[in-house]
């Protein structure tokens, strides 16, 4: 279930003059009719430049962020999450840390408002889990490299 009190990613992107609002209310005319993210369509409809809108939304939502071209993840992180549900999910694992007697799973992702996603991860890994804005083909990409 997702956060009430979190702004939606629309929200987040006119409120930082990212994109205005017809630009969203078209965005949103397209996500309903072929089911993609948000981030995503407003990518494809060429609104906002992927890293501008993984920027942006770190930003606003005090999240970090990451970029993850090129990048190599340990094939015992990637064990953590079964390649179904990083695709499921659109999350990808990226690295642990130890901080004070937890172990945290550092976990790229598009969507920061996934509450189940990250639900379904604790309970997988017996983690707890620290979501890092990635943006949308950037995720997919890592996907097929590091699962492959």
């Amino acid at each position: 279930m997702r956060d009430r009190q979190r702004p939606k990613v629309g929200e987040i992107l006119v409120a930082a003059g990212v994109i205005d609002e017809q630009q969203l209310r078209a965005a949103l005319g397209e996500q309903a009719r072929w089911g993609r993210p948000l981030g995503a369509t407003l990518v494809k409809l060429g609104f906002v430049e992927e890293k501008e809108l993984v920027r942006a939304l770190a930003s606003q939502l005090g999240m970090p962020m990451a970029i993850l071209d090129g990048k190599r993840i340990p094939q015992d992180v990637l064990a953590l999450v079964p390649r179904d549900v990083a695709e499921r999910e659109r999350v990808i694992p990226l690295f642990v840390r130890q901080e004070g007697g937890r172990r945290l799973l550092f976990v790229g992702v598009e969507d920061p408002g996934n509450l189940a996603a990250f639900d379904d991860l604790a309970f997988r890994t017996g983690m707890e889990i620290k979501p890092v804005m990635v943006g949308p083909s950037e995720l997919f990409e890592a996907i097929d490299r590091c699962y492959d």
